[in-house]
This record gives structure tokens, C-alpha cells and sequence, in this order.
């Protein structure tokens, strides 16, 4: 068996306690239709795993499996973690990424909020 290269990569934004809190409230009403490749058999099921996943995001900075980049001129930085793969996940933060990068609602809200960040990042810099 050969092995893949994996990584992940999730937007950026600052671990607030109040964003930590407004996800796990987007998630008591979802449920498997809410993932776009469900692992799961139960929308509770579903829910404890995204509840775990966004856990793990609001505290990966400063984790040994991930990294951050900003590239230049980019709206905002990443999070990444990968390696090679032997059929499962080289990491473990690339288990939690995987699980919000299926789910659209809250991908794309850490990315409304990673834009809002990066923005006023650029005006602080300005200065």
C-alpha cells in the first residue's frame, strides 16, 4: 500500500470565547443533512463530533500537529495540519479539520470571521 500526502487547511480567525460559544449554538439544531460526507449513523451523533471538532479549533494555535501560515495579501491565515497517510488521518487535528471542513455552516462562519480579523488586522497595520 502506497501513501497519500493529506492537509488540511481551515481559515484563521481569533479563538474568542463568544465565537466558541455562538458555534456550539449553530450546531443544537443540526444534524447529518448539515455535513456534506457524514461518517455517522445519528444527527446526535453528528452533533457531538462537529461539538468536538470545534473544540479542537478554538484551541489549536500552539499545537505540535498544527501550523498557521499568512500569505502575503491573503484576506486572512490558515490553519494546517497534514502528512502522509496510510488510510487514515496522519494527525489528529487532521480528524477535527476534516470534520469542519464537511460542514458549511460552520466552515464558512470561522470564515466570516477570519475576513473580519484579517481586515482589521490590515487597518491596524496602516498605522
Amino acid at each position: 500500500m502506497s501513501a497519500d500526502f493529506i492537509l488540511y487547511a481551515l481559515p484563521e480567525c481569533k479563538p474568542l470565547k463568544k465565537r466558541g460559544g455562538e458555534l456550539i449554538r449553530m450546531t443544537n439544531k443540526m444534524g447529518l443533512k448539515d455535513f456534506t460526507d457524514p461518517g455517522w449513523d445519528t444527527d446526535e451523533e453528528a452533533r457531538s463530533n462537529i461539538r468536538d471538532a470545534i473544540g479542537f479549533y478554538m484551541n489549536a494555535i500552539g499545537r505540535g500537529d498544527v501550523g498557521t501560515i499568512r500569505p502575503e495579501g491573503a484576506l486572512y491565515g490558515l490553519i494546517v495540519s497534514g502528512g502522509m497517510s496510510y488510510g487514515d488521518n496522519p494527525t489528529d487535528a487532521c480528524e477535527y479539520m476534516s470534520i469542519i471542513c464537511d460542514c458549511d455552516r460552520i466552515y464558512n462562519k470561522i470564515r466570516e470571521w477570519a475576513i473580519e480579523d484579517g481586515a482589521k488586522e490590515k487597518k491596524r497595520r496602516k498605522k
